[in-house]
């Protein structure tokens, strides 16, 4: 469909998502308001409301123990933050959902918004680089914290986000589809990479290795033509230098589970020991509390910093409980499991590195992190629930002669 047979509301619609989602790495103030008048224009669009809670109940599960974590909380000010910064979670399935017919060609759109606005906030942070570089001669400034400053991106985040846009150009690069020339597609990829390496951590690293070696499996197995065997040379290289990146810099296991000298099995086991029982110390009191405990321990550094448990599951076990486990269980595994029962390859691809930040990052408790889970979580639900996943997409690249309209390319 595209935006073809498309109101000319739900095309300016349309168009105001895509500004959304253009905005997510640039500006997270600007892309909160935007993300709020989507939500307002969704409501004067004369498509039903009747699939939103089809496609978001696991997310209103784990809203709803967020809420109920909250009647027990003390500090409630703390617990309504978090609760604020869970909104995308909460809009992106009614925004998603009043979209027309999303099929393969406006998820293209989209991951090309989302690519155009990463590459405008790479670049301009690259610059601001360079700039105090030329003030200062420190060369550190193209690195993490520095690197991202001006932007106030965090750079593990940026790292995510960067690992999303080279999941979808190298796929399309592989496949030798959508609509972006393969030589521009090409530097987009190179210059992603680049960035990864100058902006992510460990945890980005072994994410994209995990993304990289579905590429190299599939490389042996699939019948090759120029675009494959491109795309094969492109990841194989990424995969080498990021292996000789962690290589040259003495990473051992303790290493690739520390950040700024610091270890995170500490702060895993300091919130496990911390944790009350089955129903934890509640969605507000999960900052003080594990404050507490670092003091207990003589753990002031980490006091100070008020780090918390730095692990999704363990994090929500601390404030949360058990129920707050299985919550983040199911909305992982919701879409995860559609996209693997449509056989849709690039939907397992770009959920999949999600599992992984969940072990080192509490990614669901910063806005960058939660907007971008979001919007894919609910991209491809929203997909597989418009009624255009009528052809299955081959893990192995083969497509079933009984399906239908449309679907991601093979």
């Amino acid at each position: 469909m595209g935006l073809e047979g498309i109101s000319r509301k739900e095309k300016a619609y349309l168009y105001l998502v895509l500004l959304f989602i253009f905005t997510i790495p640039v500006s997270s103030f600007l892309s909160v308001r935007i993300l709020i008048a989507a939500l307002a224009f969704s409501f004067f669009l004369r498509l039903p409301f009747s699939t939103v809670f089809r496609q978001a109940w696991s997310i209103a599960l784990y809203l709803v123990v967020l809420l109920v974590g909250l009647l027990y909380s003390t500090d409630k000010v703390t617990g309504l933050r978090l609760l604020e910064t869970s909104f995308s979670l909460l809009c992106i399935p009614i925004v998603f959902s009043r979209i027309r017919g999303l099929d393969e060609k406006i998820v293209e759109r989209i991951f090309y918004a989302f690519g155009a606005g990463l590459l405008l906030a790479s670049t301009v942070s690259l610059g601001y680089a360079a700039f105090k570089y030329l003030q200062s001669g420190d060369p550190q400034v193209f690195y993490f914290y520095q690197l991202t400053d001006l932007l106030g991106f965090h750079p593990t985040y940026m790292a995510y986000h960067l690992i999303l846009a080279l999941t979808y150009g190298l796929y399309s690069l592989y496949h030798g589809k959508g609509s972006l020339h393969p030589g521009w597609l090409t530097l987009a990829n190179v210059f992603f990479f680049v960035m990864l390496l100058l902006t992510g951590g460990h945890t980005a690293f072994i994410g994209f290795l995990l993304v990289g070696s579905y590429f190299v499996m599939k490389f042996f197995t699939d019948t090759n033509n120029t675009y494959t065997r491109v795309g094969f040379a492109m990841v194989l290289m990424m995969v080498v230098t990021l292996f000789y990146v962690t290589a040259t810099g003495h990473v051992d296991r303790n290493e690739v589970l520390s950040d700024d000298g610091w270890d995170r099995y500490i702060l895993w086991e300091s919130a496990v020991r911390a944790t009350p029982g089955i129903f934890g110390v509640g969605t507000g009191d999960y900052r003080q509390a594990i404050q507490d405990y670092y003091l207990s321990q003589n753990l002031d550094e980490f006091a100070g910093e008020a780090y918390n448990a730095h692990n999704q599951f363990i994090q929500l076990l601390f404030s949360n409980g058990i129920p707050g486990v299985l919550a983040l269980i199911i909305l992982l595994i919701h879409p995860l499991y559609v996209v693997y029962k449509d056989q849709n390859t690039i939907g397992l691809l770009t959920l999949f590195p999600f599992v992984i930040y969940s072990v080192t990052e509490v990614f669901l408790g910063r806005y960058q992190g939660v907007v971008l889970f979001a919007v894919v979580h609910q991209l491809w639900l929203t997909y597989h629930y418009s009624g255009t996943v009528n052809i299955r997409i081959n893990l192995g690249g083969a497509k079933s002669q009984d399906s239908l309209k449309h679907a991601l390319p093979t």
